[in-house]
């Protein structure tokens, strides 16, 4: 077992100086890291809110009466405690009983202890001690067997956010399970030394099993800024609880959150032998993807695709962006268009666009979107249904988790969300560059949703696994145009188009040249097809060099 070293950090908030001096004193014996608000009045209170924010302390000691100790009605301490209650565990001290007081903190179940400040040294050392084991893994002596997740969380974004103080994100686990005393940790998806998939791109989070004590089962606690914890939180409850069928979801059992960081915990869903769906695609036939593909939609998730309406006159890049943010500045910061990247390695002679300056000129900035459909359909969706988000049991029933960007979209979203998927983790891993743009450009020359039904001119092909992608992409399509009765492939083509580029600027740091490059080749002909989208496609002269193995 590791055990977390480092100190709790109390804030401690006093408007009498020598009062926080001898505070400050004391938790230094005690082996607390002390953070001493200045100032008198607003000016102690605002300094307060700042370097608890700052240092991302656990525990703080607040005076009661932080502008006038002789005034009775003074419980400034308190509305401080109030207003940091989320972030710190609060201590009020008092050198008075404040009856009145600790009445309303019974009465409105708040999490905040009272103490006066007459109490003995040792007992308040002890008093302090109990609070901060509330709060602190370290005072809790909590222990975890490895401290994998931090190396994880170094990897991504949030680093940023905690490297000072990285004790928060063993802090926000054990707010989860305040009862343990030991937690195994490991990783989600142990990968076969069969499995070519890389993990779904999560620049912003982390998600592994948890063993509580002497439990069987995992939790799955995913670790994320707080505000997007919080998020998913209310999500969860608004579109999952009571709307999607129980058994085959995740259950979000408890989210917490401190400064930076917030975790979620899951219930493990399934059995012992739950795999993601990459997993899964990599290992089983067709036909049981296929099916486990159709309960999904179907069953589990048909119930929203019912309470689907449409949208009029309205921009499918538009829609996208309130789900996802900002997303085409991003794409940009991560593909300036000021310097057009050549693209010319993998598509040849092929004339297509840059697909970062076609977006700009003909979609994001154009007064003549031309993403703008007459009629859109909306139905609640996922919203990140990759295949690290969709897991399988034993028995091939899909269960899905992570719900933070769930909620009212792009009726084909998550059809897309899933195909974008396959299609891009599959280029990194294909011994066939030239199979694998011969794939696409098939996918994309179909104008109505549904089944594929010339498949027989890869019949000869030696890339199984490509054959494969396109009998499930096949399936994927049909089932979309079955649960949202959409024909018209086009409105999935711009679907398509933008995932593969969101997808490529979130996780842009992972990507070495080459699979920056892969997402804009798939991006340009996608672009290309949406230019030509009237005409016949390819184009004859693409065919020649199709047959013939020239790209």
């Amino acid at each position: 077992m590791f055990t977390m070293l480092g100190s709790v950090r109390v804030l401690v908030v006093d408007n009498d100086p020598t009062a926080r001096m001898v505070t400050q004193s004391l938790l230094l014996n005690w082996g607390y890291e002390p953070v001493v608000a200045m100032g008198a009045g607003n000016k102690l209170i605002a300094d307060a809110k700042e370097k608890a924010r700052i240092k991302c302390c656990v525990l703080a000691l607040i005076d009661m009466r932080l502008y006038d100790d002789d005034d009775k009605n003074d419980d400034s301490g308190l509305k401080l405690a109030d207003e940091l209650e989320k972030k710190v565990h609060c201590v009020i001290l008092s050198g008075h009983k404040d009856e009145q007081v600790l009445l309303r903190v019974i009465q409105e179940q708040k999490n905040i202890n009272f103490l006066l400040k007459k109490t003995p040294t040792d007992i308040l050392m002890e008093a302090v001690e109990v609070e901060a084991k509330k709060i602190s893994a370290i005072k809790r002596n909590l222990q975890f067997d490895n401290f994998f997740f931090l190396d994880e969380i170094s990897r991504t974004a949030l680093w940023n956010l905690i490297k000072e103080y990285p004790d928060q994100a063993v802090d926000v686990i054990a707010k989860l399970f305040p009862l343990a005393k030991t937690l195994r940790v490991e990783k989600m998806h142990p990968l076969s030394s069969q499995m070519t998939f890389t993990s779904a791109p999560r620049p912003t989070s982390i998600i592994f099993y948890v063993y509580e004590d002497q439990r069987y089962d995992p939790y799955i606690i995913k670790i994320a800024r707080t505000e997007k914890i919080q998020e998913e939180y209310d999500r969860y409850n608004k579109y999952i609880v009571g709307k999607v069928t129980e058994r085959f979801t995740s259950r979000l059992v408890k989210a917490e959150s401190l400064w930076e960081i917030g975790s979620a915990a899951y219930a493990y869903p399934g059995d012992d032998n739950v795999v993601s769906f990459s997993e899964f695609f990599e290992e089983k036939t067709v036909e049981e993807i296929e099916g486990c593909l159709r309960f999904f939609f179907m069953n589990v998730w048909s119930r929203h695709y019912m309470h689907a309406y449409n949208y009029e006159n309205v921009s499918l890049y538009k829609i996208y962006k309130q789900v996802w943010g900002d997303w085409f500045t991003k794409c940009i910061k991560a593909f300036p268009v000021s310097k057009p990247l050549d693209i010319s390695f993998a598509t040849g002679d092929l004339q297509t666009p840059e697909p970062i300056q076609w977006l700009q000129s003909k979609v994001v900035e154009s007064p003549n979107d031309i993403s703008i459909f007459s009629k859109i359909r909306m139905a609640v969706t996922h919203g990140d249904l990759h295949g690290d988000n969709l897991l399988v049991d034993s028995k091939q029933n899909p269960l899905v988790i992570d719900y933070e960007r769930c909620g009212e979209g792009h009726a084909l979203q998550d059809f897309i969300e899933l195909e974008a998927d396959i299609i891009s983790r599959l280029g990194g891993h294909t011994q066939s560059p030239f199979e694998y743009i011969k794939m696409f450009i098939f996918i994309l020359k179909h104008k109505a949703l549904g089944t594929f039904d010339d498949l027989v001119e890869f019949e000869t092909t030696d890339t199984k696994r490509i054959k494969k992608t396109l009998q499930v992409i096949s399936a994927l399509r049909s089932l979309a145009l079955t649960c949202v009765d959409i024909r018209d492939a086009r409105e999935y083509v711009f679907g398509l188009l933008f995932n593969i580029l969101f997808r490529a600027t979130i996780s842009h740091y992972k990507f070495q040249d080459k699979g920056q490059h892969q997402a804009l080749v798939l991006a340009s002909i996608a672009c290309h097809r949406l230019d030509h989208w009237d005409e016949p496609w390819p184009p004859v002269e693409w065919d020649t060099h199709l047959q013939v193995g020239e790209i």
